[in-house]
């Protein structure tokens, strides 16, 4: 049977933060509160600070030395446009709840 929360490496991250193996786990609020709500644990875990809202800008930094960078922001804005255009991305925030601005 799947584990409740779909995404492995939040999973993962929620497992570590549970044996104390990490202090932190950075996500969205509402990824974080569909997580936690799938899998049982909103009662084992705790938000702090200020929470990242899903119509934040997500940003993603490259070093501009390294020569691929260039590829990789490209095959990173190609993909998203893909995902965007034949509905994956649609798919995707509704999994976790999210409204698509």
């Amino acid at each position: 049977m799947p584990h409740p929360v779909p995404n492995r490496p939040l999973r993962n991250l929620l497992s570590r933060l549970l044996t104390r193996r990490v202090d932190a786990v950075l996500e969205t609020n509402v990824v974080a509160e569909a997580s936690l709500r799938a899998s049982g644990l909103e009662q084992r875990v705790r938000a702090a600070g200020s929470p990242i809202r899903s119509q934040d800008r997500l940003l993603i930094a490259c070093t501009p030395n390294n020569p691929k960078t260039a590829a990789l922001v490209n095959t990173l804005e190609r993909g998203y446009e893909v995902l965007r255009g034949d509905g994956r991305l649609a798919a995707i925030l509704d999994r976790y709840k999210i409204k698509a601005d």
